[in-house]
């Protein structure tokens, strides 16, 4: 009886090929390197402009391979950009959160965004020893726990969309036994 699954270890290795290192032979996959060239292509196009940089091109900004062409064989195709962006040469959607944001809105737009979710997790934080109502609690819980994979994942995927909410409803049905105040003590409990 085999103890890992083979398909989830070879799930977990393909992950894993990403953070490979050694000789010429081993690196970053096929894929990386495109995250990676998009990366640099928007940041060499934006550093011309600093306007640019500071506050991004907008939602209709772009940016194109000339300045860092991809340097191996990869063909770009429809699992990678949509096909007006494949025949016209001009991408407007980075793989990458951190390259959109840089792309559409800057840096200015990338510091809001960590901002917000530090703001978020500082709240949580604060608020966290309060002698608050559940409907509170478990918004000041969320804040936290979100605030932490949204630093370290700043990729897009759509299963958030579905996720997110999922744990939103799985946090207000938890229901903690919480010692119960009078009402003149719930003032002084806020932080």
């Amino acid at each position: 009886m085999a103890l890992l699954n083979e398909r989830l270890y070879d799930f977990f290795l393909w992950k894993l090929e990403d953070f490979t290192f050694g000789g010429d032979d081993v690196g970053v996959s096929d894929s990386g390197l495109v995250r990676f060239f998009e990366f640099l292509n928007i940041f060499d196009q934006l550093k011309e402009n600093p306007w640019e940089l500071v506050m991004g091109r907008g939602l209709c900004g772009y940016f194109t391979f000339d300045s860092y062409p991809l340097p191996f064989s990869y063909d770009l195709d429809l699992k990678s950009y949509q096909e007006f962006e494949l025949s016209s040469g001009k991408y407007y959607h980075p793989h990458v959160f951190v390259n959109h944001l840089i792309l559409k809105y800057g840096l200015v737009g990338l510091f809001c965004y960590l901002g917000a979710i530090w703001s978020l997790f500082r709240k949580g934080l604060k608020y966290r020893k309060c002698n608050l109502d559940f409907k509170y609690i478990y918004l000041v819980y969320f804040s936290i726990y979100i605030a932490i994979p949204l630093v370290f994942d700043l990729f897009f995927r759509g299963a958030y969309a579905i996720i997110f909410p999922f744990l939103m409803y799985v946090l207000h049905t938890i229901k903690p036994t919480l010692p119960v105040l009078p009402k003149t003590d719930r003032l002084k409990g806020l932080c």
